[in-house]
């Protein structure tokens, strides 16, 4: 890590920052591993926030080490916000005390990439939109949107109203008929009410 003191100058500042244990084999996934980078990372910030670092730039971090350490990546152990520590986590804890194999949170940045190569068989998305990106990447045309949490069913089309093209002729209609078909699935199925 280079301060911004030294800014300019030829050279290199290194700052170590004590781990507590020797670091394992190259290449292996380890919790030892995962809190280093972890131990890195908020010394790095705190540098930036103090204002002795102007930049962080971080190589890329084994998010399964983190893990392993007791570090949710996704919000940086409260660097970068506590809703994963808050909420998503107990939640998870609850969800997994009554036998659901649910596991998370998981960072975004790799969550759906597993999931389209098969890891999981759903994924909840804290926000429309960062849900909606991958999906729309992978299954444009026939991605559905069901919303959770409400006491009756719904899904909906996965896109926009389309205004430019309104009246046009030149809409697609497969994702609407994707969402009829699989209203018609959530119909047959059995529902629970609270």
């Amino acid at each position: 890590m280079v301060p911004a003191a030294a800014a300019g100058e030829d050279r290199i500042v290194v700052d170590e920052v004590a781990l507590g244990a020797a670091l394992p084999e190259i290449g292996k996934v380890s919790p030892v591993a995962g809190d280093a980078s972890m131990r890195y990372i908020t010394r790095a910030v705190d540098l930036a926030m103090s204002g002795q670092a102007d930049v962080i730039v971080t190589a890329p971090i084994k998010k399964e080490a983190m893990n392993l350490a007791g570090h949710p990546h996704c919000g940086e152990n409260g660097l970068f916000g506590t809703e994963d520590m808050e909420f998503l986590a107990p939640a998870v804890e609850q969800a997994q005390a009554k036998g659901i194999d649910v596991v998370g949170p998981i960072s975004a940045d790799t969550v759906f990439a597993r999931a389209y190569n098969g890891a999981f068989d759903l994924v909840i998305a804290q926000y429309h939109d960062q849900g909606h990106i991958p999906i729309k990447l992978v299954a444009f045309d026939t991605a559905v949107n069901v919303s959770l949490g409400l006491p009756i069913d719904r899904v909906s089309v996965d896109h926009g109203t389309a205004f430019d093209i309104a009246g046009t002729g030149k809409a697609n209609h497969v994702n609407m008929l994707s969402a009829i078909a699989y209203a018609r699935l959530m119909a047959r199925s059995p529902r629970q009410r609270a």
